[in-house]
């Protein structure tokens, strides 16, 4: 499978807002005596974004084509984006987008994204 690319007519500048939500990766057991035993849940956790990007009408016409259509409703994975770190990353949208007009002709669209493992 082939992983698909973020549009090139779609703007790729994401406000992460500050927030990265990496996963759970723990696990606590507390033994009838003595302090509790900790470890790790998996070699790798997953990381969650909450971000938003701003574009215009066509561009905000041209992600939702490719969310439907590229994604098949966000059930694949894509390249093209960065962390907000700078770093390119696989991602993966979860749950709906949320496309909202601002003022005339410019469009918000906000995004719940997961990072994905190469």
């Amino acid at each position: 499978m082939t992983t698909a690319i973020w549009p090139t007519g779609v703007p790729s500048a994401l406000d992460f807002g500050g927030r990265v939500k990496p996963q759970p990766n723990k696990v606590s057991f507390q033994p009838a005596v003595g302090p509790a035993l900790e470890r790790r849940r998996a070699t790798l956790a997953l990381k969650h974004y909450d971000v938003a990007v701003k574009m215009d009408e066509p561009s905000a016409a041209l992600f939702l084509t490719f969310f439907e259509n590229t994604l098949q409703d966000g059930t694949l994975p894509f390249t093209g984006l960065k962390d907000p770190f700078g770093t390119a990353r696989t991602f993966r949208i979860v749950g709906e987008p949320d496309v909202a007009e601002q003022t005339r002709g410019l469009w918000k669209v906000s995004l719940k994204l997961e990072e994905l493992p190469v």
